[in-house]
């Protein structure tokens, strides 16, 4: 089993207004994180971090600083026991319209061919309706979080993309998704 993992709103804090994590600094887990993922390793899932960053693409977000915070994530999950494949970025700007940025499903490619990844049994999880589109494009069954940018079930139903579960966190997520793997 295959659980791809949006970034902000999911694994951190949603910037919010600022829209990107710039720094290190401003890097901050959101509580329960550490404890669901750790579940879906235990079970034998391969996490994949697929996140838009556009803000290096503008030339908000140093890349040192992207750096720093992916080695950071990392390092804070090895420490929980959580084992992370690998974490795939498009640092593109929406004007760039590259294949990579989601909703477009490039970096489930990337990730399939470089970790060589199961085409079967593979969620998406996410904050966004752009997370769910990518990852029905990717073959993926996916899971709407509202702990970032959509905090409400009535934001969902005005969605064209609908989930095929909605929780309210991560943690929600993974036991739902756990539910469903197949004996």
């Amino acid at each position: 089993m295959t659980v791809f993992l949006d970034r902000d709103g999911l694994l951190n804090q949603d910037p919010g207004k600022a829209y990107y994590v710039r720094s290190l600094r401003q890097f901050r887990w959101i509580p329960g994180v550490f404890g669901a993922l750790r579940k879906l390793t235990e079970s034998g899932a391969r996490l994949v971090v697929v996140s838009n960053q556009a803000g290096v693409g503008k030339g908000l977000v140093k890349p040192e600083a992207l750096d720093a915070i992916t080695k950071k994530i990392f390092l804070d999950l090895a420490a929980a026991g959580v084992k992370l494949d690998g974490i795939f970025y498009c640092t593109h700007t929406p004007e760039d319209a590259c294949g990579c940025r989601k909703p477009k499903a490039g970096l489930f490619r990337a990730a399939q061919k470089q970790l060589k990844l199961s085409k079967t049994d593979r969620f998406m999880v996410g904050d966004t309706e752009r997370d769910l589109a990518a990852g029905r494009a990717a073959g993926c069954r996916t899971v709407l979080v509202l702990s970032g940018k959509t905090r409400t079930a009535a934001e969902v139903k005005k969605f064209d993309e609908k989930p095929d579960h909605t929780a309210r966190n991560l943690r929600e997520a993974a036991q739902w998704i756990l539910s469903q793997k197949k004996s």
